[in-house]
C-alpha cells in the first residue's frame, strides 16, 4: 500500500479591518472550514494571520474567503 505525505505549507497574510477578539474567532472558524487548511493563527492587534495548509489551498481561496466575511482586506505577506 503506498501512502503520500502531503507538505504542510505556511502562507503569512495581513488583514486589514480586524478590531477585536470576535474577528480572530470568526476569521480563524472561516480558514479552517476551508478543506486542507490544517491550522490558523491571528493576531488581531497586528493584523498578522499564518495560515498551515496542504498544497491544494490557494492564497485566492484564502483571500476570498476572509473577505467574504465583511469589512476586511487581505494581502500576501
Amino acid at each position: 500500500m503506498k501512502t503520500t505525505k502531503t507538505i504542510a505549507i505556511k502562507t503569512t497574510l495581513t488583514i486589514k479591518g480586524m478590531h477585536c477578539i470576535s474577528c480572530k474567532s470568526v476569521i480563524e472558524d472561516a480558514c479552517k472550514d476551508i478543506a486542507g487548511v490544517k491550522a490558523c493563527m491571528v493576531d488581531f492587534k497586528s493584523g498578522k494571520t499564518v495560515v498551515e495548509h496542504d498544497n491544494n489551498v490557494t492564497f485566492d481561496q484564502l483571500k476570498k474567503e476572509i473577505e467574504s466575511l465583511g469589512q476586511y482586506e487581505v494581502k500576501k505577506q
